[in-house]
């Protein structure tokens, strides 16, 4: 279990966050979705540390190793799509398994074949697949998702995403997503916890009925979330 309990935070004398807790078990998907500004980032930042004014306790996270995905995908273009694994695994896995275990989370987003390939040689889903991969191929207990999907267009997010879902059955983290897209949060997401603007505070929090090879966008469950977190979000 993990948790941030009464959380608030002040730029000077300006509420930024305001009494916020959220509860997230181990394994859980989450997805804290609110408008841009409203301090999303801020959360992540507090959780790994960076940010350690605040008002409130932040609980389980001590001691867990945690990867990260982020809108931009931080590949690193002088090296090609294996030593890009290896860059961010090398010390973390064994080193008698590390090229077995890169591998296998190559072939599981389909890049087997392109592990010699410069990262410009790739198409930008290729690179989307690598960076999910080498999240997952880190040996930690949980991952943070800032925006990951946002640049990307409809039908490269819908491919990316099932990505993430076919990893995850393979790889389980405790994942904390952070988005403005409700359609996303709802693919993703066990919860969904629903943020205001400034001072931000939770307005409402979702248990998404789906499991997670359920989410797919005919299910009337599917819909009806959708069309409730759009009036939420819009009021």
């Amino acid at each position: 279990m993990y948790s941030l309990e009464n959380i608030s935070m002040k730029y000077g004398s300006l509420d930024v966050i305001k009494d916020m807790s959220i509860h997230i078990e181990t394994n859980e998907i989450i997805s804290i979705l609110g408008p841009s500004g409203c301090g999303k980032t801020t959360l992540l930042n507090m959780i790994t540390g960076l940010i350690n004014e605040y008002e409130g306790k932040i609980q389980g996270f001590e001691e867990k190793k945690i990867s990260y995905l982020f809108q931009d995908l931080r590949l690193l273009p002088w090296k090609n799509v294996f030593d890009n694994m290896v860059f961010v695994l090398k010390g973390k896995v064994k080193d008698d398994y590390l090229s077995e275990h890169i591998d296998n989370f190559l072939k599981y987003v389909g890049l087997q074949d392109y592990k010699e390939f410069a990262i410009h040689e790739l198409s930008g889903g290729m690179q989307q697949r690598l960076s999910l991969a080498r999240a997952f191929a880190y040996p930690s207990q949980i991952l943070l998702m800032d925006e990951p999907f946002k640049s990307l267009d409809y039908e490269m997010r819908h491919h990316i995403i099932e990505t993430f879902k076919n990893l995850w059955n393979k790889e389980k983290k405790t994942v904390i997503f952070i988005t403005h897209d409700i359609r996303s949060a709802i693919q993703l997401s066990d919860t969904i916890y629903l943020l205001s603007d400034k001072p931000t505070q939770i307005l409402k929090r979702y248990k998404n009925p789906l499991s997670l090879h359920q989410r797919t966008f005919e299910e009337e469950d599917f819909i009806a979330l959708e069309k409730q977190l759009y009036i939420d979000f819009i009021k």
